[in-house]
């Protein structure tokens, strides 16, 4: 028998993240050069795949944890205050989660796309300007 939690961190041990094909889409955002980028990265960059991973690490800790604070609520809180508080409970669990898997997997994996795409300049290098040097500054 597989309980809900080895189907939420079952994937991620595998090494088949359940965000990823969330994630993907926003990422890629239908450009083919992002596409190659992806399967790229997640063949060759063990950096990218961790940060994969941490992002849906991150989902499964929330929605894991989201579902602690509801039982122990329903055991110790009225059902008028669960009521209004599961509401709350969810919203904080979901922001809290948009902002640290995008801190630690998405905003690493799209910097990571973009530096891999072809003419990408390297982190760290300012591009040139086709104004460089002119009165146009």
């Amino acid at each position: 028998m597989t309980t809900n939690k080895g189907r939420v961190f079952g994937p991620l041990l595998l090494g088949r993240p359940m965000m990823s094909g969330t994630l993907k889409p926003w990422l890629v955002k239908g450009d083919p050069v992002r596409e190659a980028a992806w399967g790229r990265l997640r063949r060759e960059s063990p950096a990218f795949r961790r940060a994969e991973l941490l992002f849906s690490g991150v989902w499964g800790a929330a929605f894991v944890g989201e579902c602690a604070l509801r039982i122990v609520g329903v055991y110790s809180l009225s059902v008028d205050t669960m009521v209004w508080l599961g509401t709350v409970v969810m919203i904080v669990t979901m922001v809290v989660a948009f902002v640290v898997s995008g801190a630690v997997g998405a905003v690493p994996m799209a910097h990571m796309m973009g530096a891999s795409a072809p003419g990408a300049v390297p982190a760290g290098v300012e591009k040139r300007s086709s104004l460089a040097g002119s009165t146009h500054g």
